[in-house]
């Protein structure tokens, strides 16, 4: 591919996950306006918001390290990878539905809210298969046909809304079912669409056989190698914040989240936003490796500062949307408590992704025992203060916990990465 031909893909690829950002942006607005009331809303919003949160599950590295195997694979030997992958994303997706019960349980669910939640994250399953189809096209540089995921998750969004605006308030699982009957019939065009195919183009052994791990130890022990590093780094974070938002559910309850969840859906633009510039960022991140102390120090220190402008922009868009009535227009089940909540997520994601850079830089630079340490402590202290000020501060101590993991993890990993790099001395 040339240069504007992978500009294109990464345009196409980025843009339609800022789409499927908006189409939750627009699902919640549209679910405050046909939702029966405040607590329907909660209990429906609690389980749309956690798809973002369980899906990371699903990857845990597994998507970068396949494509890194793919380039150094031999074609002969490319079929064993894809089935490799396969496997380990329905195994990562058995581990998301199982920790969804764990957190239905520990949650305090009730019994309707907690079938509900796990008929939704059933779809994790079917979605294993169509995440595997997208990280194969991506492989082969087919960028226009690695969109089945986000388009899937568009549509599940809309048969999730569609299902809430029509069915009565005491058969709440029936949204939940119809998201997960559009990731099945997806998953089933994947199968007789891309996955039979390779199989059958590439020989006669079962998906499931046993044979593609023990007669193929080779890759397989490589497939594992590189993605299991990666994948205990987020996944700490990950359980981090499932732990975090249970005590959360568990103390406020399922009913009276929609303050949360209404701040949670106002902060999506500014969420977006500092997603945005991460991932500018994280297309440069190899050729920082190569710069000394100094640079990389100067490097960060221009990130930080368009990440407070974006802070500093978006803080003030809130206030005026909030000034002109935009904000009660869009979502009318806002209180009083809403904006202030918004104010604070938005300054806990701020902090949550300024470290993003870092921690990966420590990871081109191999400092993994760094970072574990970095993520335990920011993580223990968070859940501890979280907890120390619960029942006072309920959905504000849920906040002060990720801004202090955020703020802890971003002074550490900088640090470490910086110093991890050549001095200027060294460097010349």
């Amino acid at each position: 591919m040339n240069r504007s031909q992978k500009i294109s893909a990464a345009a196409v690829q980025y843009g339609l996950s800022l789409l499927s950002g908006m189409a939750m942006f627009v699902a919640l607005k549209v679910l405050q306006h046909i939702a029966p009331s405040s607590e329907s809303f909660s209990r429906l919003s609690l389980i749309l918001l956690s798809f973002t949160t369980f899906q990371i599950i699903t990857d845990l590295g597994t998507q970068t390290e396949f494509l890194r195997s793919w380039h150094s694979t031999a074609p002969e030997s490319r079929g064993l990878l894809v089935r490799i992958l396969i496997h380990s994303r329905l195994l990562l997706g058995g581990i998301a539905l199982a920790t969804a019960v764990l957190y239905a349980n520990a949650s305090g669910f009730s019994e309707k809210m907690t079938a509900s939640f796990v008929i939704y994250h059933l779809a994790f399953l079917p979605f294993s298969l169509i995440t595997a189809a997208d990280s194969l096209f991506l492989a082969q540089q087919q960028f226009g046909k690695a969109v089945i995921a986000r388009a899937a998750r568009i549509i599940s969004l809309s048969g999730f809304i569609v299902a809430a605006a029509f069915i009565p308030e005491h058969a709440e699982f029936l949204g939940p079912l119809l998201s997960t009957l559009c990731f099945s019939a997806a998953s089933a065009v994947v199968w007789i669409k891309v996955i039979s195919p390779l199989l059958q183009a590439d020989g006669t052994i079962r998906l499931f056989s046993s044979y593609w791990w023990t007669q193929s130890t080779a890759v397989s022990k490589s497939f594992l190698r590189g993605s299991s590093l990666a994948s205990v780094i987020t996944g700490i974070q990950v359980l981090y914040g499932i732990a975090a938002h249970s005590i959360l559910v568990k103390t406020v309850g399922e009913d009276r989240l929609t303050p949360m969840n209404t701040a949670v859906a106002l902060a999506t633009p500014a969420i977006l936003a500092f997603q945005t510039l991460v991932q500018i960022v994280f297309s440069s991140l190899p050729s920082w490796t190569s710069l000394n102390r100094r640079e990389v120090a100067g490097r960060y220190a221009i990130f930080f500062l368009r990440s407070v402008l974006i802070l500093i922009f978006m803080s003030s868009g809130l206030w005026a949307a909030n000034a002109a009535g935009l904000v009660s227009w869009f979502f009318p089940m806002t209180t009083y408590a809403v904006l202030p909540l918004c104010q604070f997520l938005i300054i806990a994601q701020w902090t949550l992704n300024l470290c993003a850079p870092a921690i990966n830089l420590c990871q081109y630079q191999k400092n993994y025992s760094g970072v574990f340490a970095i993520l335990l402590i920011s993580v223990t202290a968070a859940l501890a203060v979280q907890i120390w000020w619960n029942r006072l501060l309920l959905e504000h101590a849920y906040l002060i916990g990720l801004t202090l993991s955020g703020a802890i993890l971003s002074v550490g990993a900088i640090t470490l990465s910086v110093r991890g790099q050549p001095t200027s001395q060294a460097n010349s």
